[in-house]
């Protein structure tokens, strides 16, 4: 998971892992932990390489001692071939015993192949064996299996009933070695998963503590903002109330009109409640794909955001590299960019391109702006921008999608400063008019599915279409690049 994933996501996380530990399925041997996996542990191969190590002669008639076949084939494994048996030969030999074969033939087949030869394991009375062995390979081959399985018996009887003390010493160790082969067995499968289990508690936790640095940052910058406008709440009251004292008492009582402070102050509130987190405004960025990264290339001239708001964009720039400037009416905003060292003009966004020299910006943006503006501002809005821009360089304006109805009906009221909904063709044939190219319509922000009428003929689409398409539209146009671009309007 991402450093910025939500509280939410990280229990999500965390139920999936412990979903996945339930699931026999998951608790197959693997070395990467990366998911969760069990963590293979090395504490123990130094018992289990003293357990491999045979004693310095072994009797054949100890291997008899045993009670079981399963413990028999892994033994005779270890002492034979100094290894433990693998899946496939391990299979074959209690196959081989279970019909009927004996345990001097596993012996003999092993102590002659040529990892057995390599392994040269020292064996007393591996002759009678041997012996045996042959007796029961001619039988078989004979097709007399039943008199073969005769001789296997008696001669693994024989074999086992003349040993030596020696042989009763060894058959001891193969006991203790045998225990603490099941012992290492049986824990090492619960070891392993507890410890990749905890590899991963430990990644949540440096996770956890990575959001909770990340929410103390994000709490620290709302306190100042709030100080900030507590500050000017404060300087506008004791104001009001000197006007007050010195006012002379009027006949009829009136409310004082609004201060432009207190407007602003409203504004940063509503858009902290209604334009959603920093995170979420940056996610929405990610419909423009690569746009920005055009002004990453030598030359080009910084980017313009107008009506910069509290500066996610200009974070978001400065990040990638690109040289970026704002401009706000909202003295709040300005100075909290400002604190944030971004550069911002307190200034009305037609006056500052009025004041830009020709061909000095790299682009020019201006998201949920221009719904905002008379059209005679946005006329001259459009035409300035032209002239700022260098050729090929480009302005994005995003605004609420009157096509959806619930948006240009409703919502798009939310806020008491919007003039009008703009439309896409409208503001598209602005931007042709005063020679931009390239003209493009980006839609955006869909309600979510569940929001839809249920259903998927032609006239569900349409209503679909129509109360939950995309709720923002952005214009991108172009000033062209060539010697003959047309002059604006």
């Amino acid at each position: 998971m991402s450093l910025n994933a939500s509280p939410l996501d990280v229990l999500i996380h965390r139920i999936r892992d412990e979903a996945a530990w339930s699931s026999p399925a998951s608790r197959g041997a693997q070395d990467d932990i990366g998911d969760g996996g069990p963590m293979r542990l090395e504490s123990t191969a130094p018992v289990e390489e003293q357990v491999r190590r045979p004693p310095s002669r072994m009797q054949v008639s100890a291997f008899f001692l045993i009670e079981n076949n399963e413990d028999f084939v892994r033994f005779a494994y270890r002492t034979v071939l100094l290894r433990a048996p693998d899946p496939e030969g391990f299979e074959a030999c209690c196959r081989r015993l279970a019909e009927g074969g004996s345990r001097a033939g596993v012996i003999c087949s092993l102590r002659n192949s040529n990892e057995g030869k390599l392994a040269a394991a020292r064996l007393d009375s591996l002759e009678l064996a041997q012996f045996a062995w042959l007796i029961e390979r001619i039988l078989r081959t004979l097709r007399l299996r039943r008199l073969a399985r005769w001789v296997a018996r008696a001669a693994d009887r024989w074999i086992a009933g003349h040993r030596s003390e020696d042989a009763e010493a060894a058959h001891e160790r193969v006991g203790a070695d045998l225990a603490v082969l099941r012992l290492i067995e049986r824990w090492r499968a619960p070891l392993e998963t507890h410890a990749g289990r905890t590899a991963v508690l430990e990644r949540e936790v440096r996770h956890l503590r990575d959001t909770v640095r990340s929410l103390e940052t994000d709490a620290q910058q709302l306190r100042s903002e709030l100080d900030y406008v507590r500050q000017l709440s404060a300087s506008l009251a004791t104001a009001v109330g000197a006007d007050r004292a010195n006012a002379p008492n009027p006949t009829t009582p009136s409310e004082p009109p609004l201060s432009n402070v207190e407007l602003d102050a409203y504004y940063l509130a509503f858009e902290d409640a209604n334009r959603g987190t920093k995170q979420e405004f940056l996610a929405k960025l990610s419909v423009y794909g690569g746009l920005f990264e055009s002004l990453q290339a030598p030359g080009q001239g910084p980017l313009l955001d107008i009506g910069c708001g509290r500066g996610e964009l200009l974070d978001y720039l400065r990040e990638m590299g690109i040289a970026v400037q704002g401009v706000d009416t909202n003295p709040v905003m300005v100075a909290l960019c400002r604190e944030r060292g971004h550069t911002v003009s307190h200034a009305d966004a037609l006056e500052r391109l009025r004041s830009q020299p020709d061909n000095s910006l790299g682009a020019v943006s201006g998201f949920h702006i221009i719904e905002h503006l008379p059209f005679e501002t946005l006329f001259n809005l459009v035409r300035e921008c032209w002239r700022v821009l260098q050729p090929n360089g480009f302005i994005l304006f995003e605004t609420p999608n009157p096509e959806n109805i619930l948006v240009g009906s409703h919502t798009f009221y939310h806020d008491f400063t919007h003039r009008n909904p703009v439309t896409p063709t409208a503001v598209q044939f602005l931007a042709h008019y005063h020679g931009f190219t390239a003209l493009e319509i980006i839609r955006s922000s869909p309600y979510p599915e569940s929001a839809k009428v249920p259903g998927d003929d032609l006239l569900t689409r349409r209503v679909n279409g129509h109360l939950c398409g995309p709720q923002d539209y952005a214009l991108l146009a172009r000033k062209p690049d060539t010697v003959q671009a047309t002059e604006p309007k």
